[in-house]
Order: C-alpha cells, then sequence, then structure tokens
C-alpha cells in the first residue's frame, strides 16, 4: 500500500514540477499512512495537490523553499 501511495505522489509531482528538476529536488518532509479497510481486490490511488502547482513554482522563483502537500 506504502508503495502504491509512493508511485501516485511520484507521478504527479513529476508531472506537475519534472521541468524542474535541475535546480529543485523534491523532499519528501513527512508521510502519514491511516489505512481505511483492508483491500480484498484491486486498488488504486489517486494524488492531489493541496495548492496550485503555479504557487509553488512562484515561490521557487522567488528564492524560498516552497512546501505542499500531497493527498493520496
Amino acid at each position: 500500500m506504502f508503495t502504491l501511495g509512493e508511485s501516485a505522489s511520484g507521478a504527479i509531482v513529476f508531472a506537475n514540477f519534472g521541468d524542474l528538476l535541475e535546480r529543485a529536488v523534491p523532499l519528501a518532509v513527512e508521510c502519514t499512512i491511516r489505512y481505511l479497510r483492508l483491500a480484498m481486490g484491486p486498488v488504486d490511488a489517486e494524488a492531489v495537490l493541496d495548492r496550485p502547482a503555479a504557487e509553488v513554482v512562484a515561490e521557487l522563483d522567488a528564492g524560498t523553499r516552497p512546501e505542499f502537500a500531497v493527498d493520496i
């Protein structure tokens, strides 16, 4: 389950910030896992940024270290 969440998180970060990887390295600061129920079949994961990617990029362009959450 953790790997599925990591894959979804990595996909959304790469899709939104992949072109910036030469000047910024995304690092996980915190991770929380909450299991709602036992998986008994196929499992899907959907990742969502907690704020618009443009805000994160603007902070990076301004020279600050942006932080953002990825909800799975």
